[in-house]
């Protein structure tokens, strides 16, 4: 299990540019650059404003910016998505909201 590397709590804002050993949780405000070796965890009143590259993300929240995940993407019922994401897998549950582009792809096919 992979260690929590970064938590930002409800009504707690944080910016700058952060490289992280680990899991991310954000249920207040980020706003800037982060690179994590982990997950990538958006809770329900959490937004992230900004570049993200990280192994995994799971989306309840708000991102607007560029997203990279290198495996998986899962955007939940009452995510919002704004921007650019890359990943190789993606799950979007109904009524989740993307403005933005997508690219599904297994990089090992390339």
């Amino acid at each position: 299990m992979t260690k929590l590397g970064l938590y930002i709590p409800v009504s707690s804002k944080q910016s700058g540019n952060l490289n992280i050993e680990g899991n991310v949780r954000i249920d207040g405000i980020f706003e800037g650059d982060l690179t994590a070796d982990g997950t990538l965890f958006i809770g329900p009143l959490g937004q992230f404003i900004g570049e993200a590259h990280v192994s995994e993300a799971y989306v309840e929240g708000s991102f607007s910016g560029a997203l990279e995940s290198k495996y998986q993407t899962t955007l939940t019922a009452s995510a919002v998505f704004k921007g650019i994401l890359d990943t190789q897998q993606a799950s979007v549950t109904k009524g989740a909201e993307i403005i933005g582009d997508v690219r599904i792809c297994n990089r090992r096919s390339l």
